[in-house]
């Protein structure tokens, strides 16, 4: 996963590793939610997604921050908000949102 926009921030990426989930039924869409795990650290990442900007990346926002079952407002340099870019690889717990009106 990658930070691209980070408050505060040096304006540089923050790389942050994480776990490869199987994801070959996946079938992400805007405005669907994911978790990505972190490899070291035990994070947890809930993320709304924006839209595609690859074959299989993703654009999206942080919307909250677990560390081992307790809520976190910073991990690894992220916080709640910052936009990030995701592998699908990386995506798991999707949930798919709709529009309603």
């Amino acid at each position: 996963m990658i930070a691209i926009f980070v408050r505060g921030a040096s304006h540089r990426p923050i790389f942050i590793p994480t776990r490869v989930a199987d994801t070959r039924s996946l079938q992400p869409s805007a405005g669907d939610f994911v978790s990505v795990f972190s490899i070291d650290g035990g994070v947890e990442y809930c993320i709304r997604l924006h839209g595609p900007v690859g074959p299989a990346c993703w654009r999206g926002t942080i919307l909250s921050i677990g560390r081992e079952g307790v809520p976190a407002v910073v991990a690894q340099g992220i916080e709640l908000d910052d936009v990030v870019e995701v592998d699908q690889s990386e995506m798991t717990n999707l949930i798919h949102c709709q529009r309603i009106g």
